[in-house]
């Protein structure tokens, strides 16, 4: 019985340090992509600092990563990762206020344009806000094109298909 307490005992022991050391170098990792969206964010790069970007190296010796917000909340969005770091929840604001705010239609369209068959990641989000900014602008016509738009570009994110088809429902 002692040997299966000791054995178990370890295993513990061994599975909580993997996991620590792991955690560690995700939270380094989502850091330094809070760092890099945030520098693109105060350079008014909206649309790096929530998706990122593939950038040469000063050096020209090959590409780099330069994060943002999503690549910080893609690596906690796990239910299994825990505890979630400062940087995650920053993230999820800073992103937030970038589609409530910094997006414009022609930014939201075009993005739509460049990462729909790349990355879907806040995709909808940001065309749900261009909808919204089509029906501030009166222009009902194009707000229900983009709802239709996203319904068939997001037919497997439930949460954004249901608001567009409410919000269309309700212009219609």
């Amino acid at each position: 019985m002692k040997k299966n307490a000791k054995t178990a005992l370890v295993f513990i022991v061994v599975v909580l340090l993997i996991y620590g050391v792991a955690w560690m170098e995700q939270n380094g990792m989502s850091n330094k992509y809070y760092k890099d969206a945030m520098a693109s964010f105060e350079k008014g790069d909206y649309v790096i600092a929530l998706k990122g970007k593939k950038v040469e190296k000063e050096d020209g010796s090959g590409y780099e990563f330069m994060g943002g917000f999503q690549q910080v909340n893609d690596i906690w969005s796990s239910t299994y990762a825990f505890p979630k770091p400062s940087a995650y929840k920053k993230s999820k604001d800073m992103a937030d206020e970038i589609i409530k705010t910094k997006i414009d239609i022609k930014t939201g369209t075009d993005m739509l344009r460049q990462y729909l068959q790349l990355d879907k990641g806040y995709l909808g989000e940001v065309m749900l806000s261009v909808a919204d900014q089509y029906l501030k602008a009166d222009d009902k016509e194009n707000a229900i094109e983009t709802y239709k738009t996203i319904m068939e570009a997001f037919p497997n994110d439930a949460d954004t298909l249901n608001l567009a088809k409410k919000k269309l429902k309700a212009i219609q």
